[in-house]
């Protein structure tokens, strides 16, 4: 009897040790349902974060190629102004040194004109 008593306990043991790793079991199966149903979620909600993101961006990227774009027709502008100022400021230097040239003369002229009527009598 005493072989049938350590029998007995052995299958004792047996199904509580085998109770205790289906429970051990059963508890790191909830653990993952739980862990995985809120990374799930977590994932879910970072993808819509993501999504907004890349629509945030694309419409920056949109924004920032239309101001550039007015910003290059703006320099065009700009460059076309200063070259006609640029012209302008040409015209007027050659136009203010052909005065010039004409006022030495008309000097002369007038000198030797006065010079002659005037300076002429003392002599």
């Amino acid at each position: 009897m005493s072989e049938e008593k350590e029998k007995e306990k052995s299958q004792s043991s047996k199904v509580t040790i085998f109770v205790a790793i289906i429970g051990v079991i059963g508890s790191i199966a909830v653990a993952y349902v739980t862990t995985q149903a809120k990374f799930s979620k977590e994932l879910g909600d970072k993808e819509g974060e993501i999504a907004q993101l890349k629509k945030d961006l694309a419409v920056t990227e949109s924004k920032l190629a239309e101001t550039e774009k007015r910003m290059e027709t703006k320099q065009k502008e700009l460059d076309a102004k200063i070259a006609v100022v640029d012209d302008r400021l040409k015209k007027l230097d050659t136009q203010i040194e052909i005065a010039q040239a004409a006022a030495e003369k008309m000097q002369k002229m007038g000198g030797k004109l006065f010079g002659g009527l005037f300076g002429g009598s003392d002599k």
